[in-house]
């Protein structure tokens, strides 16, 4: 019975770190496509009401998961990955208001390349918990 009871506790454990990195991976797809969709390409035109919708979108599933998350460390490194992607946003934004509306393929690529390392440590976050 005694070890029934640990079974199943440990199942938990295990399904509720899975499900935290199935979530971060989750979170890590939406904004590198975010990125990849507002990168300058030939023929790209900056369509603001489709950016914004999109915005509110994505920033829906980051709400989202940090608000479903039980564990502190976790809802804490959520916390931080929404403002990340909120900075993103407010980033096109702001060159759109310069005129300039896309990420250029060097800023996409450092961006890509911060936010790679920041999503593989909340990952392993995920791991230690």
């Amino acid at each position: 019975m005694v070890c029934a009871a640990f079974l199943s506790s440990a199942g938990c454990v295990l399904f509720t770190q899975d499900s935290a990195r199935g979530q971060i991976e989750k979170l890590r797809m939406v904004q590198m496509v975010f990125i990849d969709d507002f990168t300058a390409a030939p023929g790209k035109e900056w369509k603001e009401a489709e950016f914004e919708a999109r915005v509110q979108g994505d920033k829906a599933q980051f709400q989202q998961a940090v608000a479903s998350e039980k564990t502190p460390v976790r809802r804490s490194l959520l916390q931080s990955l929404s403002g990340q992607f909120d900075r993103s946003a407010t980033m096109l934004r702001n060159r759109a208001a310069r005129g300039k509306p896309f990420y250029t393929d060097v800023i996409a690529a450092e961006l890509k390349r911060s936010l790679k390392a920041d999503y593989d440590r909340a990952s392993q976050a995920g791991r230690a918990n």
